[in-house]
C-alpha cells in the first residue's frame, strides 16, 4: 500500500510540473519515461544503497549525453532509501527507441538487476495538450 501511495505522490508532481509549464514540457511528441525501482535493503541503518546509487549515477551520465536525451533525474524515496524514481525527458518516440537499444540502458538493466526485489515498473507519458 505505501508503494502504491509514491506512486500516486510522484505522479501527481509530475503533473503539476507539467502542468505549470515546467521545464520539462518541451512539445507534444516528448516522451517522459518514468520508472520505479525497488533494491534489496541490505542494512537500513547505513548508506546501504551506495552501490545502486552510483549505478544509477553512471547511467544518468552516460544516458544524458545520448542524442535526443532532455533530462535524467533520479530520486530517491527520504523514507525508504532502497526507492528510487527515475525521470527522463526524450525528445520523441524515436530518440526513446534508440536509447533502449544503447550501451547505457543495458549496462543500467544487466547492473541493476541484482540489486532489485521486485520487477521494475515503467511508465510512459506524454504531454496532456
Amino acid at each position: 500500500m505505501q508503494s502504491k501511495t509514491t506512486l500516486m505522490k510522484t505522479t501527481g508532481l509530475i503533473a503539476m510540473l507539467l502542468a505549470a509549464g515546467s521545464v520539462w514540457a518541451q512539445s507534444a511528441t516528448t516522451v517522459y519515461a518514468v520508472s520505479y525501482y525497488e533494491v534489496v535493503a541490505a542494512n537500513q541503518a547505513t548508506s546501504a544503497q551506495s552501490a545502486p546509487a552510483a549505478i544509477f549515477a553512471n547511467y544518468k551520465q552516460a544516458a544524458s549525453k545520448e542524442s535526443g536525451a532532455v533530462s535524467i533525474d533520479v530520486l530517491s524515496d527520504q523514507g525508504r532509501p532502497n526507492h528510487f524514481t527515475m525521470i527522463e525527458v526524450w525528445n520523441d518516440q524515436d530518440a526513446y527507441t534508440r536509447h533502449l537499444a544503447a550501451a547505457s540502458a543495458k549496462q543500467l538493466t544487466s547492473a541493476v538487476t541484482p540489486w532489485l526485489a521486485g520487477p521494475k515498473d515503467e511508465r510512459l507519458y506524454s504531454k496532456f495538450q
